[in-house]
């Protein structure tokens, strides 16, 4: 499954290091202008994450997600883990993430 989280935060380089402590997974800076330019990518035993602002930052600039505008910062997390599960990694710190989508594969 590939679960979408929206943040309001526009700070990108905090929100990494804060999800990193929150999952324990190290989200490294890459740099994409399909991502929104700056985003970042981390691995885990079960799970893949892409951090990124919700842009497109190509010729024509767009929204990444435009069903979600008011979301700077998009986390997208593909796994095989329940949404339960996904879902406990936010209650118990104080990031405030909005789930916006699940989707299969």
């Amino acid at each position: 499954m590939v679960y979408l989280f929206g943040f309001l935060s526009e700070d990108i380089d905090l929100l990494a290091v804060e999800l990193s402590k929150v999952l324990r997974i190290s989200l490294e800076p890459y740099e994409a202008g399909s991502r929104g330019g700056e985003y970042c990518r981390g691995q885990g035993d079960e799970e893949s994450l892409i951090l990124q602002h919700n842009r497109d930052v190509g010729v024509f600039p767009e929204l990444a997600e435009e069903d979600f505008p008011k979301y700077r910062l998009l986390l997208y997390v593909e796994t095989l883990q329940d949404q339960r599960s996904v879902l406990r990694w936010f209650e118990q710190s104080k990031l405030e993430a909005s789930l916006l989508r699940v989707s299969k594969y």
